[in-house]
């Protein structure tokens, strides 16, 4: 298999950022995905 040059990054969010999202979603009655 060829090294790849530029591997793929997945974003690191704070527990913060995640408690906020979850909050949205119960307080609004959004789904997650519109959330997201």
């Amino acid at each position: 298999m060829p090294a790849y040059k530029n591997p793929k990054k997945t974003r690191q969010y704070t527990n913060e950022f995640k408690a906020k999202a979850v909050k949205l979603t119960h307080l609004s009655g959004a789904s997650v995905k519109g959330v997201a």
